[in-house]
């Protein structure tokens, strides 16, 4: 409905902005985070940058998943064993001093076996631990 008369050839006032707060961009700064990329799916380790602490905490993440879901783990190629069982053949192996973790390999490339454990963690039933450990995990195309 119309509200009386109006010149068209006249502007309107607009409303003068609200200040903009100094806190307004605190949300879009960069955190921090570290990428395990395996092409397909990355696994993303938030709120840490240090890629030795990363490592300790994929195998913290595995370990943990082991005590669940063992069973996903081996049918996807990923065994969480202790430091002084042999190595399986045909995989490539991510250890401290008393753990490993051996994952299953065509080829000895980083991107495969990031590709393996990420689609291994993407495809659990239960997210829980990813939570629990600040890990996401993207999956692309």
């Amino acid at each position: 409905m119309t509200e009386g008369i109006f010149n068209p050839h006249v502007k309107k006032k607009a409303k003068p902005a609200p200040p903009v707060r100094e806190d307004a961009f605190d949300d879009l700064r960069a955190k921090p985070h570290l990428d395990l990329d395996g092409d397909s799916y990355v696994i993303r380790f938030e709120g840490r940058d240090n890629v030795k602490r990363v490592a300790e905490e994929l195998i913290k993440l595995l370990y943990a998943v082991n005590k669940t879901q063992q069973a996903h783990l081996e049918q996807n190629g990923i065994w969480v064993d202790t430091g002084d069982t042999p190595t399986r053949p045909d995989t490539m192996a991510l250890k401290n001093e008393n753990n490993r973790i051996s994952v299953y390999t065509t080829e000895p490339y980083e991107v495969e076996i990031f590709r393996r454990i990420g689609y291994t963690l993407y495809t659990l039933p239960d997210k829980t631990l990813l939570r629990k450990h600040r890990v996401k995990l993207i999956r692309r195309g």
